[in-house]
């Protein structure tokens, strides 16, 4: 029977949270699957449960790894997996029974090469819807620039676990995960995903759960934000300069320069407030970690750098990293 749907689950240290997730998939109401369990180099029960598995279902395939990392785990799978197209599951979360099934039925239907479903977050005490998707299908093939500026602006989420992927795309323009990225990976990789789609089907029910976990890998690295920034931000720089996109290239460094100053560095300045620093180290610390973007980020139109706002551009423009700190931590720590 050929296998519809190839669910990739990577696997490191996850004992507390990966039975709910393995159960969550066996009881996909898509049968034709296969379950792909990468096991990152467990040294927890982890390897146990997946093995339990397994021996009751043999839609599952373990690969045994060291522990290299999501992406890495994830590209291992990918260079196996048989199905038509591809989804992805963090051992943490869990999806709802018809998830599969209905984002292969849109995805079959309408003959698309993404399909996209909301997904919730779910606390200790809350769940929470965390897209406004509606249901529609859309070209996408001949407006590259709405589809990026789409996935930046986050509209389908960053992640790669709430949508399932042509596998023949995949393997056509040899399409992974970025290794060396500890961050948006996923971002980076619907980047060059939807650059080669056709259309997209989305779905607005709410189909997968993510855990909040603040022992997860994402909730636990708060350092070196501008350095993967950048990673994303050159990585697909380039790519776009490889086939000659020019036009493309432009909007995405300007995009990418927006959510860079109203959204990464309002991020950064959080991450550091969590650390309790002092005024002088909070500064320095910021200071440091703002010299490290790439010096396109900075790059701002003269109706850009009026008011207010437009003074602390300027900062970051003539590289005053500083002062630009400075006026921050004044904000932070003495105005209420």
């Amino acid at each position: 029977m050929p296998v519809k749907v190839s669910v990739i689950i990577p696997v490191y240290n996850a004992e507390n949270f990966l039975q709910h997730c393995i159960d969550s998939v066996t009881a996909q109401t898509l049968q034709e699957i296969e379950i792909i369990i990468v096991n990152d180099g467990c040294t927890d029960k982890s390897g146990l449960i997946m093995q339990q598995a397994a021996s009751s279902d043999n839609r599952i395939v373990i690969i045994d790894s060291l522990n290299e990392g999501v992406s890495a785990a994830r590209n291992k799978a990918l260079s196996v997996a048989k199905g038509a197209y591809t989804g992805f599951m963090d051992a943490d979360d869990w999806a709802e029974p018809s998830m599969f099934e209905k984002l292969h039925k849109a995805a079959s239907l309408h003959d698309a090469s993404v399909a996209v479903c909301n997904l919730c977050r779910n606390g200790n005490t809350y769940k929470t819807k965390v897209l406004s998707l509606k249901k529609e299908t859309k070209d996408i093939a001949e407006d590259k620039e709405t589809i990026i500026t789409e996935m930046l602006d986050f509209k389908y989420d960053y992640s790669a676990c709430n949508k399932i992927y042509r596998n023949d795309l995949i393997a056509k323009y040899h399409l992974r995960f970025e290794e060396k990225l500890k961050v948006w990976e996923d971002l980076l990789f619907n980047l060059h995903y939807m650059y080669h789609s056709q259309k997209i089907a989305v779905i607005a029910d709410c189909l997968y759960n993510y855990r909040v976990n603040d022992n997860s890998v994402t909730a636990g690295y708060k350092d070196n934000l501008a350095v993967e920034y950048n990673r994303v931000f050159e990585n697909y720089l380039a790519y776009l300069a490889s086939r000659g996109e020019n036009i493309l290239a432009t909007a995405f460094t300007k995009k990418m320069a927006g959510l860079c100053y109203y959204s990464f560095i309002p991020l950064i300045v959080a991450n550091f407030r969590t650390k309790k620093l002092s005024f002088f180290s909070f500064v320095k610390t910021l200071q440091t970690e703002l010299s490290q973007f790439n010096p396109a980020m900075f790059v701002f139109n003269k109706q850009e750098l009026s008011g207010l706002q437009g003074f602390k551009k300027t900062l970051l423009t003539k590289r005053s990293f500083r002062l630009y700190a400075v006026m921050v931590g004044i904000k932070y720590f003495f105005q209420k």
